[in-house]
């Protein structure tokens, strides 16, 4: 079963639990500081299609994934590209993100190209048919990162900020790579990819 992330109202991210907040069962009940990972109740949601689908049309209430599996593999690799600052371009994170989908293309990797939350940066994502290691998938994305640019003219990225799964993610408890996917941006060679 996949877990999946909500954001919450002050911010933050939390994993979405049948029984969170729950009076008889969750321990943030009464103390709200209670980490789920040392709960004895924790029962995860499954993310569903329709699940998806709010969100892939712009829900007001996103979701969040957690890219790595419990082995330690993934079936993503998530590139963010930033403006990190007011006066950064945002455009530069637009050529970034669509020099790396160029570079994708030149060697046969299908890749997704998706406007970020602030609709400042972008992602560029690549799925894999079957699960990876995440460190094998993280050298992968830097060999495209160095390698690749050689392929096109572009001395280095000002704006790529990070991968996800990240070089210190954790599975099950770590990191989300959180995503509001208003497809507006997605670039035209978008893979077909299946949800396990």
């Amino acid at each position: 079963m996949d877990v999946y992330a909500k954001r919450g109202k002050n911010g933050g991210w939390y994993p979405q639990c049948l029984y969170r907040w729950n009076a008889g069962v969750c321990p943030k009940h009464t103390n709200p500081k209670s980490p789920c990972s040392k709960c004895l109740h924790r029962g995860w949601e499954a993310i569903n299609p329709k699940i998806l689908l709010r969100h892939l049309l712009g829900s007001s209430n996103p979701v969040g994934i957690y890219p790595l599996h419990p082995d330690g593999t993934c079936r993503f690799l998530v590139f963010d590209f930033d403006a990190h600052s007011e006066a950064s371009d945002p455009a530069q994170t637009r050529k970034e993100a669509e020099t790396l989908r160029m570079i994708c293309t030149q060697l046969g990797i299908n890749c997704l190209v998706e406007r970020s939350r602030s609709g400042k940066g972008s992602h560029v994502w690549i799925f894999f048919k079957e699960p990876v290691k995440a460190s094998t998938a993280r050298q992968f994305g830097m060999l495209l990162l160095n390698k690749g640019s050689q392929l096109v003219p572009l001395r280095s990225y000002q704006c790529y900020d990070r991968m996800f799964p990240g070089s210190r993610a954790r599975a099950g408890n770590g990191e989300t790579h959180r995503t509001r996917q208003r497809i507006s941006a997605v670039s035209s060679h978008c893979p077909s990819t299946v949800l396990r």
